[in-house]
């Protein structure tokens, strides 16, 4: 069995270095070294369904990983920027430049064009001639939204349109060349899958770890599940990634979640050790609701 790198007192100025280049609600990068406390001192291949920023990817800096989201244009970047970082990073270089020359005005038709062009991008039913330069330019307006979106949230509507409205940035955000280059050269060592979870793990087998960041249980009544995808993540999600772990649990593969500290998430995820750990939210449309929360963490081991 590969022991998995770790994140300890020695290799803090390391993982400072390789940050996340995507901002993402419910990113883990300021709570991965309790994370990493959690998880199980040695495994065999990392596997990660719920990807979103990478942050805990970045952190454990496996040695063998399967990382994947539903979100098909999130795996999409990825996979550009293990392929192609040179490119990549040229052409966000070139799009920067011509956003930071603009007026405010035109800045903000820029971000409405691009999105514009991106949802009609995405609304092809066939992608089987797609090219090398399809994807980069999808990877370019994807990393685009992400940031000059409002607060970095990605959202879609029920046709699966992205339809976050412009955040109102005076400048393009200027982005870390050199990082940008060493999470591409993680990525390239990575099998990334663009799939739901189930498909993610399929092939995890005994002694393997999986660590699951689903879209958290609203932490009110009557707040909605996620629309981070069309499909969304509702309260039979839920269940059957309860039923999932069980699963994985029966099969040896070492398993851990982080949701939310609500009443339902203790009782779908019952069956497994749970514990409290406080977070802070860094990404809401209210300000007033920003701040540390507590969150579940269920592990089977």
């Amino acid at each position: 069995m590969k022991p998995a790198s770790r994140l300890d007192t020695q290799e803090e100025s390391r993982f400072n270095m390789v940050s996340p280049v995507l901002k993402w609600a419910g990113g883990k990068r300021k709570i991965a070294s309790r994370l990493i406390q959690l998880m199980p001192s040695e495994f065999g291949t990392y596997f990660e369904p719920f990807l979103g920023g990478a942050a805990m990817f970045l952190a454990i800096n496996p040695t063998d990983a399967v990382l994947g989201d539903v979100n098909k244009h999130l795996i999409n970047f990825y996979s550009t920027l293990a392929s192609t970082p040179q490119e990549l990073s040229e052409a966000l270089e070139v799009l920067k430049f011509k956003y930071d020359s603009l007026s405010s005005s035109a800045q903000k038709e820029l971000f409405y064009d691009i999105r514009a062009r991106f949802n009609r991008q995405n609304s092809a039913t066939d992608r089987s001639m797609e090219s090398q330069d399809d994807s980069l330019g999808r990877a370019v307006d994807f990393y685009s939204l992400n940031k000059l979106g409002f607060n970095g949230l990605y959202r879609e509507n029920s046709r699966g349109e992205f339809n976050v409205p412009c955040g109102g940035k005076k400048s393009f955000p200027g982005f870390d060349r050199q990082n940008l280059m060493d999470v591409a050269a993680r990525l390239n060592i990575s099998t990334l899958v663009a799939g739901d979870y189930g498909s993610v793990v399929e092939n995890s087998k005994e002694g393997d770890f999986i660590y699951f960041d689903p879209p958290y249980i609203p932490l009110t009544p009557t707040a909605s599940f996620t629309s981070y995808s069309k499909a969304g993540f509702g309260l039979v999600e839920q269940e059957n990634l309860a039923e999932t772990m069980r699963n994985l649990t029966g099969r040896g593969v070492k398993v851990m979640m982080s949701n939310s500290d609500t009443e339902l998430t203790r009782r779908i995820f019952s069956d497994f050790h749970l514990e409290t750990i406080e977070a802070p939210r860094v990404i809401s449309s209210k300000s007033s609701t920003r701040g540390n929360v507590s969150e579940i963490v269920a592990r089977n081991y």
